[in-house]
């Protein structure tokens, strides 16, 4: 069976077909991303995770809509967090991320955190995921992040938290 690209899909394509200097994917000023890393995975794993700190240096508050990776990597990347169901902690997906004027959002394993769901190969040591985030006000950065080993941090990493957390099974969304 053949599978019909969505109006999204179709954008996605195109976004990522871009040349490098394309000028219309519009960058946001004033945001930085420090110390981005995806884990290694296992054949078995369908899942992978995009950990990162975004700086919101900007005097305006911003909003995290989307996040992308090439339609290679993954099915598809999404917006998820972790919150306490009872005495359980749960993973869930979220709209957005909000990051206030001034302030900076860590992306960690036990926290907010970008999900890639369905990969399509296992994410391999030294490989490098180009990542898209969409903002609210429809402005766009892109970086790539370096798969590492499970429980390692990136070099350039202050107190990103490394707890190892298994991100295959997903089914309680």
């Amino acid at each position: 069976m053949r599978k019909l690209l969505t109006l999204p899909a179709i954008a996605l394509l195109l976004l990522f077909s871009l040349p490098a200097n394309a000028t219309s994917i519009r960058e946001i000023a004033n945001v930085e991303i420090t110390a981005p890393y995806s884990f290694a995975t296992a054949a078995s794993q369908k899942n992978g995770v995009i950990l990162f700190t975004i700086h919101n240096k900007a005097d305006m508050d911003l909003r995290i809509t989307n996040a992308y990776v090439k339609p290679d990597i993954a099915d598809r990347a999404e917006l998820h967090t972790h919150i306490m169901d009872g005495d359980k902690m749960m993973m869930r997906q979220v709209e957005g991320y909000d990051i206030p004027a001034g302030e900076h959002l860590i992306l960690s394993p036990m926290g907010d955190h970008i999900m890639m769901m369905d990969l399509l190969a296992p994410l391999a040591l030294g490989e490098m995921i180009e990542v898209t985030l969409s903002f609210e006000d429809g402005s766009m950065v892109q970086f790539e992040a370096p798969v590492i080993a499970p429980g390692t941090k990136p070099e350039d990493s202050t107190n990103q938290e490394t707890d190892i957390h298994d991100h295959q099974d997903h089914s309680h969304h």
